[in-house]
């Protein structure tokens, strides 16, 4: 009998709390005797639940639950009082509180329509074309196009997937996927070297012109420079009187025949530049009469002229044959001068 009146007892005590709220046993005046969440109830003087504060689930909506801790009624996990309590892909649902996707969003793949597309669990939650895949340019990477006919993502021009892409003598760097030149082979003359031209056919670098690689590119009185790759004249060859001594302003020039330097006209470097009769005097580089010889009149003595068949002085005024050079004789019935012999 006991033991049942206890269980009665129990059972009035758990009406009472669920009607009234949970009360302390602590005597109150005022609100600020009481919990932050409870009220002082003047009349009883006791802290009863204050208004917005629970002590149990069952004294909040449906789809909440007390947080004992704040004793304010929060969502249950999964549950929605409005769209703020849901991402920003969702909704809420005002019958069963649910969260659920907004119009036009996904959750999976079977969201989407289009074989090409898939769902974006990640970010947007938007169904986006596959890698490779496009509804237009933007879809693509920056260096391919959209094919809207098949959607499906291509390289623009200079760009490619494979060598296949490019041409012949081109192959397709995977880090750039742009067509790039093969070793060995030319777009242009910038591929090559700077002695170097791109032929446009074979688009391999060749020799260009005024340019060598061999000696046997150059004229015989050459040979190849492999520094400069231009053809240059052998030693003791020129090409120009700048190959010369002195250049322009010096004795020598250049044979155009011969690829030699030869003397100047009126100049010379050594004997053998000079005429039979003349030797070169070194000093001034030009080629004087030898002692006895003469190439005009000035290189004689006074009463003397040049005969320029020998280049040899000869007396010009006589009395008598012995006044006369050999091979002359002294005209001496008229104008008393050395005539040559017949």
């Amino acid at each position: 009998m006991a033991s049942r009146n206890l269980l009665l007892i129990s059972i009035i005590l758990v009406g009472a709390f669920m009607l009234f709220g949970c009360t302390s046993t602590k005597k109150c005046k005022a609100d600020a005797d009481c919990s932050n969440w409870q009220a002082c109830e003047v009349t009883s003087q006791k802290c009863m639940t204050a208004a917005g504060y629970c002590t149990a689930s069952f004294e909040c909506n449906e789809f909440e639950q007390c947080d004992s801790r704040s004793h304010t009624c929060k969502l249950k996990a999964g549950k929605c009082a409005s769209d703020a309590d849901c991402y920003s892909w969702q909704e809420c649902d005002s019958t069963t509180r649910d969260c659920k996707l907004k119009m036009g969003f996904c959750s999976d793949d079977s969201f989407c329509t289009k074989d090409f597309e898939a769902c974006d669990t990640t970010t947007t939650h938007t169904c986006t074309p596959r890698t490779g895949r496009c509804n237009n340019d933007f879809d693509c990477a920056g260096w391919q196009l959209c094919n809207t006919s098949t959607n499906v993502c291509y390289p623009r021009e200079g760009y490619c997937f494979t060598n296949l892409n490019c041409n012949p003598w081109e192959s397709c760097d995977d880090r750039t996927n742009k067509c790039v030149v093969r070793e060995g082979y030319c777009n242009n003359d910038l591929n090559c070297q700077g002695w170097q031209s791109c032929d446009q056919g074979t688009h391999r670098c060749l020799v260009a012109e005024k340019n060598c690689e061999f000696d046997n590119q150059c004229s015989s009185w050459q040979l190849c420079n492999t520094q400069s790759h231009v053809c240059e004249a052998k030693r003791d060859f020129c090409d120009a009187t700048s190959d010369c001594s002195g250049g322009y302003t010096g004795t020598e020039t250049c044979d155009p025949d011969t690829h030699k330097c030869v003397a100047k006209e009126g100049k010379c470097t050594a004997d053998s530049s000079c005429k039979g009769w003349q030797y070169c005097d070194t000093a001034a580089y030009t080629c004087k009469p030898r002692t006895g010889y003469c190439g005009s009149d000035s290189d004689c003595k006074t009463n003397e002229g040049c005969d320029e068949t020998t280049n040899r002085c000869y007396v010009l005024s006589c009395q008598q044959n012995a006044d006369c050079s050999s091979g002359y004789t002294c005209d001496t019935l008229f104008t008393r001068s050395c005539q040559k012999s017949q």
